[in-house]
């Protein structure tokens, strides 16, 4: 029943979009006190690229929690081709910002590897679900 899917799907997401979101806020609002707790004073210098991290968890646990209905619809092939647009973007980006940036290039690289597909995502989501679609007594 696509409509018992789509209350659950959204109710689901819903829920790992607020966890994720206050994870992803913690990281970036006291990355130094998060690697001080965690690490210690030696990787102290690591917080700029834990702040990137922490937005880019929140989008990987997104972008991983939403495909789920494909897969259980039997839509593979289409969170193949999203995983394929996530490693082109990676593997085009990851060099050239590594050698302008550093690590905190390839924290970038890495983020905008999750982000730019996420229309692509939304799409076959709402596709799938038929989202927008009235249900038919």
């Amino acid at each position: 029943d696509i409509g018992r899917l789509r209350r659950a799907y959204f109710k689901s997401v819903g829920i790992i979009f607020v966890f994720s979101f206050l994870c992803a806020l913690i990281l970036f609002l006291f990355p130094r006190q998060v690697i001080l707790i965690a690490l210690g004073n030696k990787w102290i210098s690591a917080a700029p690229v834990l702040q990137v991290l922490g937005i880019l968890g929140m989008f990987r646990a997104l972008s991983i929690s939403v495909v789920h209905p494909l897969y259980a619809l039997r839509k593979q092939k289409m969170v193949t081709l999203i995983m394929i647009c996530n490693l082109a973007v990676l593997g085009v980006l990851i060099v050239p910002f590594v050698m302008r940036w550093g690590i905190i290039g390839a924290a970038y690289a890495a983020l905008l590897g999750t982000i730019l597909p996420l229309p692509l995502i939304c799409y076959f989501v709402y596709k799938t679900l038929e989202v927008g679609k009235h249900e038919r007594a």
